[in-house]
């Protein structure tokens, strides 16, 4: 059987509309990649029919697991829920917005192969930056919240509230197992752990589409 490179751990709750296409999309760019590569959808408090729609494309789809959360403990439950069930060497947590597609794990993996644990995304806009802030205020919220976690907490990571990060599988565990009630602010709570573990971090640029 061949090994497991690549993992992605996608969390979701009620998502049966867009779900499909982005794991269609996910699933097509894993394909070039070569690599062995698993798609982990981790539903949390779904009422609609999420997973059943992931039972039915996995007939298709062999690399498409469901992890399903027996209560609805908010998305880190489901995230670490997926993380510790996952097999991949490397554990790559996006979210189901797909703004920053799978294949910018390229940018990620070179670090992997010097001995980085962690690799954090960086995201760069690929459009100009005022036409992007127009269309998606969200934009100077994040920029905001960077700003000021930058200076409070994590000086050393410059996009603090990007959720497309890689762990090693070891770093994994040993982040995820950790917290075993993630909260509210459980990206938070990763990355004081991933901050005070030790562990050898970088950040990579990837592009929002």
């Amino acid at each position: 059987m061949v090994k497991t490179f690549l993992s992605i751990i996608l969390p979701v709750q009620n998502e049966a509309e867009r779900l499909p296409l982005v794991v269609a999309d996910i699933d097509q760019r894993l394909g070039k990649f070569p690599f062995a590569s698993e798609i982990v959808v981790a539903s949390f408090g779904s009422t609609d029919e999420t997973p059943e729609i992931v039972r039915k494309m996995s007939k298709a789809l062999k690399n498409l697991k469901l992890v399903v959360s027996e209560e609805n403990k908010g998305e880190g439950a489901a995230i670490r829920q997926g993380v510790l069930l996952s097999s991949g060497e490397i554990k790559l947590v996006t979210n189901i917005d797909n703004s920053i597609k799978i294949d910018q794990f390229e940018n990620m993996r070179p670090h992997f192969g010097v001995g980085v644990e962690v690799v954090l995304g960086k995201r760069i806009r690929a459009k100009d930056f005022l036409p992007s802030l127009l269309d998606d205020p969200k934009i100077l919220v994040s920029l905001v919240a960077n700003f000021t976690l930058k200076k409070l907490f994590f000086k050393d990571y410059s996009d603090s509230t990007s959720r497309f990060c890689a762990y090693t599988s070891p770093a994994a565990e040993k982040i995820f197992e950790a917290n075993k009630n993630p909260g509210r602010f459980y990206h938070l709570e990763t990355l004081r752990q991933i901050k005070g573990s030790g562990l050898k971090t970088k950040e990579a640029e990837v592009i929002v589409a």
